[in-house]
């Protein structure tokens, strides 16, 4: 097989050398170095082209001003903040603009893995999983994870809270 392969690329190359030597009947070679570079031009050519236009599209989204968002805010009963891109019309809305290349996105908290599966008590296949069958060491694991998303939103909140203070004051 090994040989098959050998034989089949040396005579691959011999075909494509054999290009650059036999000639067609008005004289020339079939294939030149001169046709390498010419073609290599249009490609160039043709992808500064399509790339441009391609620029044109993108220029043709962002050219909108979409330096200013508008974001509502307003307290409720208990006075928890809700924000929105909308206002309340059930209660009297704050209109805030921010700018958006200010505007910081936080990346998505991923939590360790915890097998959703709870392992069963053995000699009873019959009984179904109940909470207490899981150990010790996941539920420990489920209360760092719960701690850690709620470290991460409060500095989500007080990043936010910053901003917009710092935006309409």
């Amino acid at each position: 097989m090994k040989f098959f392969t050998y034989l089949l690329l040396f005579s691959l190359s011999i075909a494509l050398l054999g290009l650059f030597v036999l000639k067609k009947p008005n004289g020339q070679a079939w294939l030149s170095v001169d046709n390498l570079n010419s073609n290599t031009v249009l490609i160039e050519q043709e992808l500064s082209a399509v790339t441009s236009q391609i620029k044109a599209i993108y220029k043709g989204f962002t050219a909108e001003n979409k330096s200013e968002v508008k974001v509502y805010r307003w307290k409720d009963a208990e006075g928890n903040w809700h924000y929105s891109d909308k206002s309340s019309a059930a209660k009297k809305s704050e209109e805030i603009i921010l700018n958006s290349e200010d505007i910081i996105v936080l990346p998505a908290y991923k939590p360790s893995k915890i097998s959703t599966k709870p392992s069963l008590i053995k000699g009873n296949e019959d009984v179904t999983p109940h909470p207490s069958t899981t150990s010790p060491n996941k539920v420990t694991e489920l209360f760092k994870d719960a701690n850690n998303v709620q470290k991460l939103m409060d500095e989500r909140q007080q990043k936010l809270s910053e901003q917009i203070e710092k935006e309409s004051g």
